[in-house]
């Protein structure tokens, strides 16, 4: 379960900084601060869950560290969806005509898409 999550992680956050945060940091810059910081703000998020996922995996299922560190990933996940779902989400519209969105949503199931046939 872990060897297939792990992958499946990486290409999300791929496919979101790609599709939704590198296009949103330039055009966000003079309109809203906290959108135009936030792809640094994910990638430090990004960056702890996956040292903590390298952590886990050189660790044995039967070590407490190692479900001290499981939890650790799944509150820092929860955390970061609902940060993005209560706070980052409903700014984007304020920034972004739904012709935007549209082609944003587009360019990231394209890149879904790709890496599924490419798996």
């Amino acid at each position: 379960l872990w060897k297939k999550l792990t992958p499946e992680l990486k290409a999300h956050e791929q496919m979101e900084d790609a599709g939704l945060y590198q296009p949103l940091s330039r055009d966000a810059a003079t309109k809203d601060s906290r959108l135009a910081g936030w792809r640094q703000q994910h990638q430090a998020e990004v960056e702890k869950v996956e040292g903590l996922m390298k952590k886990i995996e050189q660790d044995r299922p039967e070590d407490q560290q190692w479900l001290t560190k499981v939890k650790e990933v799944h509150s820092s996940l929860e955390t970061h969806i609902r940060e993005e779902e209560n706070e980052i989400f409903p700014r984007i519209e304020k920034v972004w005509d739904a012709a935007r969105l549209m082609r944003s949503g587009q360019e990231m199931s394209e890149m879904k898409a790709k890496k599924m046939r490419a798996a």
